[in-house]
């Protein structure tokens, strides 16, 4: 949401950029930069006008590995140098940041916000101290434990599902200019890519592997088992046992009898490795991704 002051000056700028996008095409320019997967599967798609940037720079540039001349965003020592004679016509001594007026509006700074509408959770990494034998917990440990486990496994799967919308991989059908996932309403239709498809968190690990190639950045498929049990396995505890147990039954297919698929005790040691496991497979997502977040201490 912009205050009604900027609407208009918003529209001319984005009329002047518009008609420099235009004058670029018409002598074969204004392609904007893409992510390799994408620009082999749709090769006009950088000469888009919904990919080109708000703020552009002045200048083109050349890609080393295409060949191609681009025109990137607006760089960020432009806003600061523009911020720093806005303090020096002011006459204010002090060093003045981008950071500072951000936080003088009551805001945080991003220099380049996420193409991606969406936010990623941040992975809970906390280390637990074993209390008893067998590190038995209280009703409100084994809440806040699940908590955990379960925000890190919701966390994990949608950074991988940006991933693959960044790499185009699948059914790749973008979402439309201007459509914010957390602003869809029920019963709305949308396009089927990596962000809206059916698959599984088994099945997009295994993709995730497959598109990221490098072993240091690939996670153990293995992590779905756990999102599996919690999904769709039973907690359990008899009148004397001290630790709940985590159950995981296979379809019996209409038969009589059917098997024990997962059988976990849930201790403190145990639901600690697993919330520490999954943060560090979200941390080689994050990375493969070229995105940057703390974990929580």
């Amino acid at each position: 949401m912009l205050p009604e002051l900027l609407h208009q000056p918003l529209q001319e700028h984005l009329r002047r950029v518009r008609e420099q996008h235009e004058d670029d095409l018409g002598r074969g320019l204004g392609r904007a930069p893409l992510p390799d997967a994408l620009a082999r599967k749709c090769r006009n798609a950088d000469r888009e006008w919904g990919r080109q940037g708000v703020f552009p720079a002045s200048s083109h540039y050349v890609d080393r590995c295409t060949g191609v001349q681009h025109r990137h965003h607006l760089h960020e020592s432009v806003i600061q140098k523009a911020v720093h004679e806005a303090a020096r016509r002011a006459g204010v001594v002090k060093r003045v940041t981008k950071r500072d007026t951000s936080c003088c509006n009551g805001g945080s700074y991003r220099s380049q916000p996420d193409p991606l509408p969406f936010v990623l959770h941040r992975p809970v990494d906390r280390s637990w101290t074993t209390a008893g034998p067998g590190g038995t917990m209280n009703l409100n440990e084994y809440a806040t434990g699940l908590g955990k486990l379960v925000a890190n496994l919701n966390s994990l799967e949608f950074a991988i599902r940006a991933f693959l919308y960044k790499e185009a991989d699948g059914p790749y059908n973008p979402l439309l200019p201007g459509l914010r996932l957390d602003h869809l309403a029920s019963g709305q239709m949308v396009p089927v890519n990596a962000l809206t498809d059916y698959d599984s968190l088994r099945k997009l690990l295994k993709r995730y592997n497959r598109v990221v190639g490098t072993a240091n950045l690939q996670v153990d498929v293995s992590v779905a088992d756990t999102r599996d049990a919690l999904a769709h396995g039973r907690i359990s505890k008899g009148p004397h046992a001290k630790v709940f147990r985590l159950l995981k039954f296979a379809d019996p297919k209409g038969g009589t009898t059917t098997k024990v698929t997962y059988s976990q005790r849930l201790t403190k040691p145990w639901m600690s490795s697993q919330v520490k496991r999954i943060a560090r497979a979200l941390r080689r997502v994050a990375k493969a991704s070229g995105a940057t977040y703390e974990a929580s201490q």
